[in-house]
Parts: C-alpha cells; sequence; structure tokens
C-alpha cells in the first residue's frame, strides 16, 4: 500500500498529575479531569471536543456529570491487542443508581485512543439498561471546512454518502459502526469506530450546526424504525432494555478514536485491526459467475435458468466464470427455502441442482435467513417462532415489496425449533442441492428488538446465533455471502460481504453504489471478500427495451473491478450473447487479470475528490513495482477533464499507458509525468501503467 507505514512512529505517554490521565501521541492528546471525571481530545495543543460518558437506565438518562464523586485509577492490561495502560473513572455516590465507569485506553499499535464504558449495579434492586452512552459532547470543533463519511448498515440505513458538514441530512450526520471527519484545510482525519459488535449496535450522530456529538451501544429500533418498523404500531417499537442484577454489570461495546494526517492508513490499519480480532474469513478466492436477481428478478423460471448455465459453462467457464447463482424467484415464499416454486421450478431444486454440478458450475442459493413471510408454511404452522412483542403478537417488518397481501416477519433464532429448521435447510441446501454458496438477505430488517424464546437477548446477538447456526450446517467448505445487516456483526462467520447499494441496469445505481464501493474499500480481505453486487452491461434491461450506453456498462464492470470482490454477471445471457461489444468486456484478459488477483483498487479521493465530481472518482491499483492500474470515473453528466500527476503514483521514469476496456495505447504529456484525460459524461477509463 502506498499509504502503509507513513504514521506508524507515535510513541504514547500515560500519566497522573494534577491534569489528571493524559494520553499524548503526535497529533492525539487525551486529558481526564479528575474533578468529574470528563475527558478531552486535543489535536496537539487544541481541544476538539470536551466529553463525558452517560447511561440510560430505566428510561432515563444518567449523566457522569450527575455523580458527586469521580475517582481515578491507572493500571494495566493485557488482551488480544497486547499489553495496554489504561484508566479507570469511577462515577459513583449518586442515591439509588448505579456506578458508571469509563475505561480509558492507549492503543499504540494503532495510534490511537479506546473507550469503554461499564454500568455497575451495587443496589439491592435491579435495574434496566436502554443504552450506553461513550461520548457525549457539545462542542465539536475539528474546523469550519469539513467533510463527513458515516457508514451505515450494508445496503444503507440511512443511504451512505460522503457529505460535507455543513449539508448533513436533517441536522445530523447519523452513522452505524464508524464515522470518518476529513479536514479540508488542514488535510487530517478524526476516526471514530467501534472495536466489537457483541450485543449492541454502535450508533454515532454529529449534529449540524449546533456541533453536538454522540455515541452510543444500544439497540437496533432507532434505525429500524425509518426502515423496516416505519409503519409499525408502537406496541412493536421496542426499546432494547437489558437488565442489570444486584452485584453485576453491563459493559459497552469498545469504541477506537484517532487523528491522523493520512486517512487510507487510518483506514486501512482499522480494517486489519478488525480482521486480526474476529479471525476474519478472507482466504476466497474471488468468487466470479452469474447472478439471476438483475437477468429476470423474480420472473426467473427453471427453463431459462438452465438455458444460461448450460451457455455460461460452454462460453464463460474456462474464463472463471463458475458461479452459477439463483437469486429470490426459485422458492414458494420467504421461509420456505426448500420448498421450490411449482410454476417456477416444476422439477425441484435437487433435479437443477444436479444439471448444475453436470456442468461443472457452483451453484449459489439466495435466502432470507431470518425473515418469513405470512404465505409460506412456516408462518401458518410455527407463529410462536417469531420474534414477538409485549402482547405475544409477531412483529411485522413491512410488506414484501409493497405488497399489501404479504406481510413479513422475524424469525427467533433464540428458539430450539427455529434452530432446528435453520439446521435442516442448510443442510438440505448445501449437501443435497450442492450449494456451495448462500446469499443471506435482509438480515437488516430481521435484526429487530423484540421479545425471544431466550429473555434478554439483542437484536445482534440473536442474528450471530443465527448465523453460526448455519455456518455449522454448511460447513467451512462452503461460502456465506451477507447482503443488508451491519458491517461488523457477521465478520469471522461469512467470507463475503455485500459494500454497496444493490446496482441495475441504471447509470444512477452504479454511481450510488459506487460510494459503498469506495467507502469500504479497506474492509476487502480485512473483514470477507468484498461484494459489491452485480454488474450489469447488457444494452437491454429485464422488462424494459431502455438502453444502457456502452460507455455505461464499462462503469459497470470497471466498479466492480476496483473493488477487488466477487464479479458477478447480472445480465440476462441470452440477450447478453447477442451482443458482441459488450460481451467482450466479459473476456478482458486486463480486466479478467486484475479480478483474479482479487486486489482492492484505493480511492485516492475518497475525502478530497474536487466538489464537481460528486463523489470519489479515482482509483489506484499497485500491481507490482513496475505496474499498476488507475481507473477513473466520470460521474456527472458533463465533459470532464482530468490531470494527474504520475509521480504522486510513484513513476518517476518514463512509461507505457494502455486504456484496457478501449484495447488502445494512450500518450502522457510532453514530459511524461502527467496524465490527461478528457471523459464523456458516465463514462470510465482504465489505464494501465508501466514503467
Amino acid at each position: 500500500m502506498i499509504y502503509f507505514f507513513k504514521y506508524l512512529i507515535g510513541i504514547f505517554l500515560i500519566s497522573i498529575s494534577n491534569l489528571g490521565f493524559a494520553l499524548t501521541s503526535p497529533q492525539l492528546i487525551i486529558k481526564v479531569n479528575p474533578q468529574d471525571g470528563s475527558y478531552d481530545i486535543y489535536n496537539k495543543d487544541k481541544s476538539i471536543l470536551h466529553a463525558q460518558v452517560a447511561t440510560k437506565i430505566d428510561c432515563k438518562w444518567i449523566h457522569a456529570s450527575d455523580y458527586p464523586k469521580h475517582f481515578l485509577k491507572k493500571s494495566t492490561v493485557k488482551d488480544e491487542l497486547g499489553l495496554t495502560q489504561q484508566t479507570i473513572i469511577t462515577h459513583t455516590g449518586l442515591a439509588n443508581q448505579p456506578d458508571l465507569t469509563c475505561i480509558l485506553r492507549a492503543l499504540p499499535q494503532q495510534n490511537a485512543g479506546e473507550v469503554i464504558v461499564e454500568v455497575t449495579n451495587h443496589l439491592k434492586k435491579s435495574v434496566k439498561v436502554q443504552a450506553i452512552r461513550l461520548l457525549e459532547s457539545n462542542n465539536f470543533n475539528f474546523g469550519n471546512n469539513l467533510r463527513v463519511l458515516s457508514d451505515t448498515y450494508s445496503e444503507d440505513r440511512p443511504t451512505l454518502k460522503i457529505y460535507d458538514f455543513q449539508n448533513a441530512p436533517n441536522n445530523m450526520h447519523l452513522a452505524v459502526g464508524s464515522q470518518l471527519i476529513y479536514n479540508l484545510d488542514t488535510q487530517q482525519s478524526l476516526l471514530f469506530a467501534t472495536m466489537t459488535s457483541k450485543r449492541f449496535l454502535t450508533i454515532l450522530r454529529l449534529h449540524v450546526p449546533n456541533n453536538k456529538f454522540q455515541i452510543d451501544s444500544t439497540g437496533t429500533t432507532e434505525i429500524n424504525k425509518d426502515y423496516c418498523l416505519k409503519n409499525a404500531p408502537n406496541n412493536d417499537l421496542i426499546e432494547l432494555s437489558l437488565p442489570v442484577d444486584p452485584g453485576t454489570s453491563l459493559i459497552s461495546e469498545r469504541l477506537l478514536f484517532n487523528i491522523s494526517s493520512d486517512y487510507h492508513t487510518q483506514l486501512e490499519s482499522y480494517g486489519k485491526l478488525i480482521g486480526s480480532m474476529y479471525n476474519a474469513r478472507i482466504s476466497a478466492p474471488t468468487p466470479m459467475g452469474w447472478w439471476s436477481w438483475t437477468a429476470y428478478y423474480k420472473e426467473l423460471y427453471q427453463d431459462q435458468a438452465e438455458n444460461d448455465a448450460t451457455w455460461l459453462a460452454q462460453n464463460l467457464k474456462p474464463l472463471g466464470y463458475n458461479f452459477f447463482h439463483l437469486d429470490e424467484g426459485y422458492q414458494s415464499a420467504r421461509g420456505d427455502y426448500t420448498t421450490s416454486h411449482p410454476s417456477h421450478f416444476p422439477d425441484g431444486l435437487h433435479k437443477f441442482g444436479n444439471k448444475i454440478h453436470d456442468l461443472s458450475l457452483t451453484l449459489g442459493i439466495w435466502t432470507a435467513p431470518f425473515e418469513v413471510s405470512n404465505h409460506s408454511g412456516l408462518f401458518k404452522n410455527h407463529k410462536d417462532w417469531l420474534v414477538h412483542n409485549a402482547s405475544g403478537h409477531p412483529i411485522e417488518l413491512g410488506r414484501e415489496d409493497g405488497k399489501k397481501s404479504e406481510k413479513l416477519f422475524a424469525l427467533d433464532t433464540t428458539h430450539p425449533e427455529v434452530q432446528k429448521y435453520l439446521r435442516d435447510t442448510y443442510s438440505t441446501i448445501a449437501k443435497k442441492w450442492g450449494a456451495k454458496y448462500f446469499k443471506l438477505d435482509f438480515m437488516e430488517d430481521s435484526a429487530i428488538e423484540g421479545h425471544h424464546f431466550e429473555p434478554n437477548i439483542t437484536a445482534l446477538e440473536a442474528q450471530r446465533i443465527g448465523l453460526n447456526i448455519i455456518r455449522q450446517a454448511v460447513g467451512d467448505d462452503v461460502l456465506l455471502d451477507k447482503d443488508g445487516s451491519p458491517m461488523l456483526n457477521l465478520v469471522g462467520i461469512v467470507d463475503t460481504g455485500r459494500i454497496s447499494v444493490d446496482t441495475g441496469h441504471e447509470f444512477s445505481k452504479t454511481k450510488a453504489a459506487a460510494v459503498g464501493i469506495a467507502a469500504r474499500y479497506y474492509m476487502h480481505r480485512n473483514f470477507f471478500v468484498s461484494d459489491p453486487d452485480a454488474f450489469c452491461i447488457s444494452r437491454y434491461r429485464y422488462g424494459s427495451a431502455e438502453p444502457l450506453t456502452l460507455d455505461e456498462a464499462k462503469t459497470s464492470i470497471a466498479l466492480a473491478a476496483v473493488s477487488g470482490g466477487m464479479f458477478e454477471i447480472g445480465d440476462n445471457l441470452q440477450l447478453l450473447k447477442s451482443q458482441p461489444e459488450r460481451l467482450e468486456l466479459l473476456k478482458n484478459p486486463e480486466l479478467l487479470k486484475i479480478v483474479r488477483d482479487g486486489r482492492v483498487s484505493i480511492p485516492l479521493d475518497l475525502m478530497n475528490y474536487l466538489a464537481e465530481e460528486e463523489q470519489p472518482s479515482i482509483f489506484f491499483l499497485s500491481q507490482n513495482v513496475h505496474q499498476a492500474i488507475l481507473t477513473v470515473f466520470n460521474w456527472t453528466d458533463q465533459l470532464r477533464t482530468h490531470n494527474i500527476d504520475l509521480k504522486t503514483l510513484g513513476f518517476s521514469t518514463r512509461v507505457k499507458l494502455y486504456d484496457i476496456l478501449e484495447n488502445q495505447q494512450i500518450s502522457a504529456d510532453d514530459n511524461n509525468n502527467r496524465i490527461w484525460l478528457t471523459q464523456a459524461p458516465h463514462s470510465v477509463h482504465m489505464i494501465k501503467i508501466t514503467s
């Protein structure tokens, strides 16, 4: 990586003095006030924010400043990150309230700090905790010219975009998991990111214009009430509430924070940390193949699938396209995945699986593992298997594709019979049908807070319980691909992970997906192998004759390639095979080499893209010391000119430039130190640079 060694040079100092606890690095200083236990984060000698911790107990917020006594204690702890110095701030002495403990740690190898908060109940009665606040500040000040990257669920809750600070939707930058704040003037960045996802969702709220900042360990309802629970009655909007019995405690997730002059290294170091902590499953070869969703959507039939599988095997399998992925439409209903749709797949999936095996293709199957339709036999016979409200009624997740008659519900993965159902379903599909890949969808919808068979289980805990059962049922040789879900919760269980919104046969969808692919580049082969969703290159869209231009087709396939991850064709192959110019994109040897290498291209302008570019546009992949791939997109509706300095890419000698999508040589300027690209709207150039 270009940026890797630039920033890992800090030495941390920890001391107790009249100023309290101080954690110091070249750019990050943390100080604790012993009078009230609050802490300040400094950028060198300037305070960025003054913060305290808090917790919501029995539906009332209790802040550290509410306590009359604050005790500081220095200690050393050894965990998976090695030997770590920490200071523990105990807030105590508040009548009829548990103690609140803030743990601040130095993470020298990450050049970062960490905060953990614990609620300890010394009372004679139980209390219920709805949220634990790791950071509450009323004076956030990292500068005026800022951009904010707020991570979200993988299919975006809310939509993942990079916003200028003052343009926050509804005056708040709302994030799940992590938030990167970049100062365009100083070129420094501030990262807050959760390191764990054991029980709670980490929600970050940076308010505009009053500069308030809050980071909580809490439940999923705050997010879901604007999505799958948008029309839910109040008794289905269940706020997480965990009991803390006398003599016990409840601990938050772990929050990392640091300041850097190189946001790429900052993100990549975080990604490597997560991969190490979770023993991430990142060794699978890049999956290549075809999927049915954007080719047919739910109008998928057995004869179509067999024709496409035969053509794929005969024409593209020798190039590495060996995955054949059936998306939704094969099953009778959500929840009844081992029962095929009687008119769509009349011979059943067992026979179809044999056909795929005979073609030496790898069968992939879509499921929404924890979602159940009211049309399914599972729902009709086992309503007690569903997550329910306090009255015992199943919580509705909305309607499938807006259909009034089809309601959706969430499986309770803590129920023993549900666990048996999951084992039977996934072992059948994997071992009898021969599926070696599962796409696991709509896990953002089914991760709801509610009442389970096993009490006091959070939505994220229930999700991991279910995913671990599926992993055990299918075995380690089967690939699991997480689709919609929080990003961190399934690391270590799944092999591949969606990093973008759905793509499709519209340039607008490619453009929207590009933001997530750029913003989450550091997750590739750290969290999992990235899934950028399928690319679409056919002139025609299923169900419509609306054309996709050749330039737009190239942007779609190039975007999948720069992700370094899964490479899936999203077109009707019977239509695509009659479009030779587009079909050749699938066979492009330079493009296929990038895909097979499975390495991610770095979005060079992730946080500092020009405003007129609208979003990150320039990606760079160093293949070896003498060769690299520069990919430049024009996401706008206007003609754009890009002027790129080759020296900043590590090339100081004369180079050869070859546009791999146009199959032609191009020239640098007269001094051979800059590339000038004039690009049409909705287009891309992939330039191979060789020295």
